[in-house]
């Protein structure tokens, strides 16, 4: 279990009430079997026992699950693009975990390049504890690491609960008890309108409630506008149903002919179901609305 204590320290969060949402960073932690050179054995009439030591590009590299989920934890808690890059290696491709991962990625690296922080991002997180790992290859191990409690706020994360594929790697957690399942999507299915392309490419909804969006969108014969501040979220299971404006966006807003583009559309407060419509406006002043599945197909 990885316990994580926010704090806002954006304007923009403050703005928008301290919504934020969780990353974060570090490496996988790899134990390895090294090489090393001839030793001269004196003769002698003791048995002696010779072992061959394998060249280099034979060592072998051993990382626990224990391991493998700390890292993880670690890197969704930090945040940064480089220290989740480093753990895509160990995530099962395609899994709620490896799109988790990819869609964090992604955020850090508009966040890096945005003037300000991006509204479902600007936190300040500490890895509190480790512990409780599964598996379906291996019995579960458990391991703690208690840095600092967060009682003094209901401002925590909780990651717990790895789930490992058949060949070690993570395919999944939870999120304060959420399975990352209910708290991710991966691509969903391909809208067209007119010669213009679009489709989700993955979604988050952080323990806040705040659901940040990635869209894709692809230009044919001419370039397009992006209004992504315009766009809305028509959720399917909400209370009344009514159509959610959207926070900010982030990312691309002017796309070229025959190029594609991601733009973050970051929303308060939704559910992980419905659609998002996306307004673009075509070089020849055409208004197009995009509507984008919010499903895993």
């Amino acid at each position: 279990m990885v316990v994580v204590r926010e704090f806002a320290t954006s304007p923009i969060v403050r703005a928008v009430n301290r919504v934020g949402y969780m990353l974060c960073a570090a490496g996988v932690v790899m134990l390895a079997a090294c090489g090393g050179d001839d030793v001269d054995v004196a003769p002698t009439t003791t048995a002696v026992v010779v072992t061959t030591v394998p060249p280099v590009d034979e060592t072998t590299t051993t990382v626990s699950s224990t391991e493998i989920s700390k890292a993880v934890f670690a890197a969704m808690s930090d945040g940064s693009a480089e220290a989740l890059a480093s753990v895509i290696g160990v995530v099962t491709p395609g899994s709620p975990a490896d799109i988790a991962v990819r869609h964090q990625i992604t955020v850090a690296e508009l966040r890096a390049i945005a003037e300000d922080e991006i509204a479902a991002m600007p936190t300040t997180s500490t890895t509190v504890e480790v512990g409780s790992t599964t598996s379906t290859m291996t019995a579960p191990e458990t391991t703690s690491m208690v840095v600092e409690g967060c009682e003094s706020t209901n401002m925590c994360t909780v990651y717990d609960t790895p789930v490992f594929d058949n060949e070690g790697g993570l395919r999944s957690f939870s999120v304060n008890g959420v399975p990352l399942e209910q708290a991710v999507i991966g691509p969903g299915p391909l809208s067209v309108v007119e010669t213009v392309q679009a489709r989700v490419v993955s979604a988050y909804r952080a323990p806040s409630g705040v659901t940040a969006v990635l869209v894709s969108v692809t230009a044919a014969d001419e370039a397009l506008t992006i209004f992504g501040f315009a766009a809305i979220h028509r959720p399917l299971t909400s209370a009344d149903l009514q159509p959610v404006e959207t926070l900010g966006s982030w990312g691309a807003d002017q796309i070229a002919a025959g190029q594609s583009g991601e733009t973050l559309l970051v929303f308060p407060d939704t559910p992980l179901d419905g659609d998002v419509v996306l307004t673009v406006v075509t070089s020849s002043s055409i208004d197009l609305e995009l509507e984008l599945a919010l499903i895993t197909p």
